[in-house]
């Protein structure tokens, strides 16, 4: 039989998304590759609860667990916000329905959600009269993404929950490998008026050549907004402090370890990168303005899965455009369509990158792991000030000692809490001096801000005993 594990390697990466509306754009999977899907039961009752996080974070593990068992070998795959979908080689079917099943019990164990999970065979799909075809969008020269065609991922997600193909549930301690999966951007603002997430699926019967004119329609009407209306700015993602997905991520990866003492060593994580972030400061060769705008510009916020999924930052004016060419086209029976609107855009990293998370949908992007730029930063930072203190550089020691402390158990909790304090005095300095370095005021203030969060958590197990105390700081 003949080796198709390298399949996806070979398809050519395709520039224009104007060029997926052609059904001549996508190559058919090998009929021995297995399709893998997951979604959670409850999740729109979940996301009016307001779990969106939780609820994305969760989709977002299915293909975070998936790329940390590939060895390095790219796959197919799609994100749904609530789930995901994605097509591995023969080989790998069993690990990835290992995988898979994991995710399903670390969502019940993190945050009680009961996730459908199914591995599907391509030619099972094919039997049944629907196909799985996909592409490869080039959105930049580092990144590219799949896209999928044919009705199959449809078809194979009906059946996972009709209760069809479901995975073997994993066993009690069988943990997912997540790393770098993480929910630290902040939710971006429309700048043109709404952010409107649009869903254009064919009606069964419609012809492809039909389906695709609409397609081309409404990308055309997208190409006259600015950017095609992306909604990351060119400057990049936001960031803001505390993230607000902190709460999500103590939930899911604490396992064992006490609340307050999980906290807080995010606490001083995504501090530390949110203050590398906002302040610009250049830590060898990582630029963060240059990766911010990456992240901005590789993100995946529109797709083709089975239909036209899109995440724009869209005026009024455009706005009717799109309602009217779609409206005519579902009165012609060509499409079913639906769009929501909302203020702001939400995204989600993972060791891949950013997420737009719009109605019910996302994407995953290619991006750098917060824990390799703390670590990066602390050891810079307090490599380039050596000799006389200053500001920063105190301010960056303070950091070094808050993080070891935490990270060495209560026994060594001195060391965060003179690192606290040193953050106290530094934060208190600036102020006082009424220091004019923009970098060090944002510096300074995070640490103020970040001791008052510590301080809120109070002492448990130890783990922050000595020097904690609350309040703002110098803020």
């Amino acid at each position: 039989m003949k080796d198709t594990s390298a399949f996806y390697d070979t398809l050519p990466r395709l520039a224009s998304f104007e060029a997926l509306t052609d059904p001549a754009s996508y190559v058919r999977l090998p009929d021995d590759w297995v399709l893998g899907t997951a979604d959670i039961v409850g999740s729109t009752k979940a996301i009016a609860e307001g779990k969106y996080k939780s609820v994305n974070m969760v989709g977002a593990a299915v293909i975070s667990a998936q790329i940390n068992t590939s060895d390095g070998q790219a796959f197919p795959y799609i994100f749904g916000g609530d789930g995901a979908a994605f097509a591995v080689p023969p080989e790998r079917a069993e690990t990835a329905a290992r995988a898979l099943a994991s995710v399903q019990l670390w969502a019940r164990d993190a945050f009680d959600f009961d996730l459908r999970a199914a591995m599907v065979p391509v030619s099972t799909i094919r039997a049944a009269g629907f196909d799985v075809s996909v592409a490869r969008h080039q959105v930049s020269e580092e990144v590219d993404y799949a896209m999928f065609s044919g009705g199959g991922v449809s078809w194979a997600e009906a059946r996972m929950k009709a209760g069809e193909f479901a995975v073997t549930r994993a066993e009690a301690g069988n943990e997912p490998d997540l790393t770098g999966l993480s929910c630290r951007w902040a939710p971006m603002r429309a700048r043109n008026g709404r952010i409107v997430s649009v869903v254009v699926q064919p009606v069964e019967g419609a012809g492809s050549s039909e389906f695709a004119r609409v397609a081309d329609e409404v990308i055309a009407i997208a190409h006259t907004l600015e950017r095609d209306g992306h909604p990351i700015p060119i400057a990049g993602a936001g960031v803001s402090w505390p993230p607000a997905g902190l709460e999500t991520e103590v939930q899911a990866f604490r396992g064992k370890a006490s609340y307050a003492g999980h906290k807080a060593k995010l606490l001083m994580e995504t501090f530390i990168a949110w203050a590398v972030l906002k302040s610009g400061i250049k830590l060898g060769d990582f630029k963060p303005a240059e990766y911010r705008q990456s992240v901005g510009r590789n993100a995946d916020f529109r797709k083709f899965d089975d239909g036209l999924k899109m995440t724009l930052d869209c005026d009024t004016a455009t706005l009717a455009r799109l309602e009217e060419v779609l409206v005519d086209a579902q009165n012609r029976n060509v499409i079913d369509f639906g769009l929501f609107e909302q203020d702001e855009a939400f995204a989600e990293i993972d060791d891949l990158g950013l997420s737009l998370l719009g109605a019910h949908f996302s994407s995953i992007q290619s991006g750098i792991e917060g824990g390799d730029l703390v670590a990066q930063g602390l050891d810079l930072l307090v490599e380039q000030h050596q000799g006389p203190p200053t500001l920063l550089g105190q301010l960056a020691l303070s950091s070094e000692l808050v993080l070891q402390g935490l990270g060495l158990g209560g026994r060594h909790s001195q060391r965060a809490g003179q690192g606290i304090a040193l953050g106290l005095q530094t934060a208190d300095l600036a102020f006082e001096a009424g220091h004019p370095d923009f970098q060090l005021g944002i510096l300074a203030l995070g640490q103020g801000q970040l001791v008052g969060q510590l301080g809120e958590l109070g002492v448990e197990g130890g783990e922050l005993q000595g020097g904690v105390r609350g309040g703002g700081g110098g803020g």
